[in-house]
Formats: C-alpha cells, sequence, structure tokens
C-alpha cells in the first residue's frame, strides 16, 4: 500500500491549524492505542490500515482524501521520531514512543491546539457581535 503525503500544509494558516490538529490527534491516537494495549499486558503491533481505520472512526476527523494523507504524513513523522517502528505493513511502537507518551509531550501539544481553536472561535464570535451591536446602535439612532 502505498502512502499518500501531505506536501505544502503551510500554504494558509487555516490548512495549517488543520494540519497540526489532526497531526496530534494522530500521535495521540497511536501512542493511547499503544499505551492501552500495554496495560492489558500485550505488547502488539497493528497494520497501518486497522490503525487510520481506528483513528477516523475514533476522532472528530472524517475521512476524505486530504485527512488520510495528513494522517499518512503523520504516520511518516512519527517514524522518523523514532516513536514507532514501521515493517511489513505494521506498526509497532518503540521506547522512544512510550517515553513520548509518559512525558504527555504531543498530548499537551494537542490540548494547546485545541484550546487556541477555541479562543479562535470566541473571538470570531466577539467581532460579530460587535459589529452587530454598532448596526444595531445606528440603525435606531436613525429612526
Amino acid at each position: 500500500m502505498a502512502l499518500k503525503i501531505m506536501i505544502g500544509p503551510y500554504q494558509s494558516q487555516r490548512l495549517t491549524i488543520k494540519f497540526m490538529l489532526i497531526r496530534c490527534t494522530f500521535f495521540c491516537y497511536v501512542l493511547d492505542y499503544f499505551a492501552y494495549q500495554r496495560s492489558l499486558g500485550q505488547n502488539v503491533c497493528i497494520s497501518e490500515e486497522r490503525i487510520k481505520d481506528g483513528f477516523f472512526k475514533n476522532t472528530p476527523f472524517r475521512r476524505c482524501k486530504t485527512n488520510e494523507s495528513i494522517a499518512d504524513t503523520s504516520l511518516i513523522n512519527m517514524v522518523m521520531l523514532g516513536l514507532i517502528y514501521r515493517g511489513n505493513e505494521s506498526i509497532c511502537w518503540t521506547p522512544t514512543g512510550i517515553d513520548a507518551y509518559t512525558s504527555q509531550k504531543y498530548h499537551s501539544q494537542l490540548a494547546s491546539l485545541n484550546e487556541a481553536q477555541a479562543s479562535r472561535r470566541i473571538a470570531i464570535t466577539a467581532v460579530i457581535i460587535a459589529i452587530t451591536s454598532l448596526l444595531a446602535t445606528l440603525i435606531t439612532t436613525q429612526i
């Protein structure tokens, strides 16, 4: 199976935020999966397709061409960072992955990204309310 790599996520701020949100969520999902398996006393490897299926099933991200390429890119990033080992279409986590999970490094990044996204939504809502109030004031003073 050929992986589809996401190239050029930095073309716009919105695409960069989406890329980073999906990437961090994918990292956390994979690390959480392996931590759960380890808590059951199993040291398992899982197929790439199965982990991606689980990711799209258990997260708010829908499966589409763009999101799938971001997941594939994230998988390759995890291999390059040494968090997981990839061989024969299956992945296993490494001691570096265990350290990343226990330090909660990627979970903290994901929490910060989610907080930033929530702040951005609040700011947009505040601007809309301000514009609506301004228009209402202008309309009522002219009457």
